[in-house]
């Protein structure tokens, strides 16, 4: 992994800043050679797509930000929106390469356009409630009632920690792809017993 580099797009959007310290942490703690992109400007996210294409297959390419089941969002700023960035079979722009898709639904989303667009692999991940504004609209706002702003941060702190304490040892051990899903299986199964532990 020493010689590779990891890709991190993560669009300009000030509800995802708490992501950039899985960004600062690995700089911090590794050699590893990072090329970041917040895309901001309608003309980045246009670059982005020619871009993407000389990202080597061996690499591994980070999402940081919103989605659903049918696509990624781009920036959310005062000067631009993009709120489609990659759509449908747009996916295909990863072919070939491995991808983790830290977003909302990204699973549904994979499952929906893998095949069809031919990734090596990817890494998915559920609805991600990370803003209370997406209890009120959620499709099952009910099951929610109970939850408080703190228990959204708690969460937002674990999500950081297992991706970016699992990233560091993809890197730091070289794993493999499957290596670093494992990993991140076990960081959070270790989360989900501990709140059993904690709950009176």
């Amino acid at each position: 992994m020493n010689n590779k580099k990891i890709h991190i797009i993560h669009p300009k959007d000030e509800s995802t800043d708490f992501l950039n310290s899985i960004t600062e942490y690995i700089k911090s703690k590794t050699s590893v050679e990072i090329n970041l992109l917040r895309l901001e400007t309608k003309e980045e996210h246009s670059v982005f797509f020619e871009l993407v294409h000389s990202i080597n297959n061996d690499e591994l390419i980070l999402f940081f930000g919103h989605g659903t089941s049918s696509c990624l969002s781009g920036a959310i700023t005062n000067v631009f929106e993009a709120p489609e960035f990659i759509t449908e079979m747009q996916l295909k722009i990863f072919e070939n390469k491995n991808v983790l898709i830290l977003s909302c639904r990204s699973n549904q989303y994979l499952k929906s356009y893998f095949k069809e667009c031919n990734l090596n692999s990817a890494i998915g991940f559920p609805n991600l409630i990370t803003e209370y504004s997406e209890i009120e609209h959620h499709d099952e706002a009910e099951r929610f009632d109970d939850i408080s702003l703190e228990d959204i941060e708690l969460f937002k702190t674990a999500i950081v920690e297992i991706v970016m304490f699992s990233l560091e040892d993809f890197i730091i051990n070289d794993l493999s792809f499957h290596q670093f899903f494992n990993r991140l299986k076990l960081r959070i199964n270790k989360r989900i017993i501990k709140l059993y532990i904690q709950v009176p």
